[in-house]
């Protein structure tokens, strides 16, 4: 980590344009995989990514927790994908697993880093608008416990700003198992009803 610091401008921008071009494909590839029907035929997705279950969804669970630690690849096209190749239980759990072990580990990343790890991901100025804003409040921990169980909220962003204060661990670990389920499953439902009504609607 101190030789990534050594660099830390160039690897900054790099991070910042790998974001905006995994985007820009991520898009593309639902684009692509609705023309084809892949999204609309569970047994056409699954012949696609695979039929070995258990250690598909041993990838699918590693992979998420490594998108939460370096936010690249938009979750929710991981956690649809999941839940459209496996059962929807196993798919809810492989996101639930993979995500809450991720987020630890950003906040453990970010509180021994500090700032300069969180600006390798978002700009400095989005960094002080939020920190600004939770600076109005009295208990961050109460916002922060809200936006967990909110399927859209900037998690990594608050996860970052939750370890740059002076909550502790456990109490940070108890917030996240408890709310992240919720916040994946409505998540979840959002991506699919929403989906639904949205083609319908075309």
């Amino acid at each position: 980590m101190a030789l990534l610091f050594q660099h830390y401008k160039i690897i900054q921008r790099l991070i910042h344009i790998l974001s905006a071009l995994v985007f820009i494909i991520s898009c593309a590839c639902i684009f692509w995989l609705y023309q084809h029907g892949y999204l609309t035929n569970q047994e056409k997705i699954q012949a696609l990514i695979g039929q070995d279950k258990v250690w598909g969804a041993i990838f699918f669970t590693i992979f998420q927790m490594m998108q939460v630690v370096v936010p690249i690849v938009p979750a929710s096209l991981t956690m649809m994908l999941a839940v459209m190749t496996f059962h929807p239980v196993v798919g809810v759990l492989t996101s639930c697993i993979g995500i809450i072990i991720g987020t630890m580990i950003l906040f453990l990343l970010t509180r021994w880093y500090g700032k300069r790890f969180c600006l390798l991901f978002i700009k400095e100025s989005t960094l002080k608008k939020y920190e600004d804003l939770i600076a109005r409040h009295k208990s961050f921990t109460v916002v922060f416990t809200i936006c967990m169980l909110l399927p859209f909220a900037p998690a990594d962003l608050l996860v970052m700003l939750a370890a740059l204060s002076n909550m502790p661990f456990k109490t940070f670990s108890k917030i996240i198992v408890c709310c992240k389920p919720i916040s994946i499953i409505g998540h979840i439902l959002l991506l699919f009803y929403g989906g639904e009504w949205i083609i319908h609607t075309i």
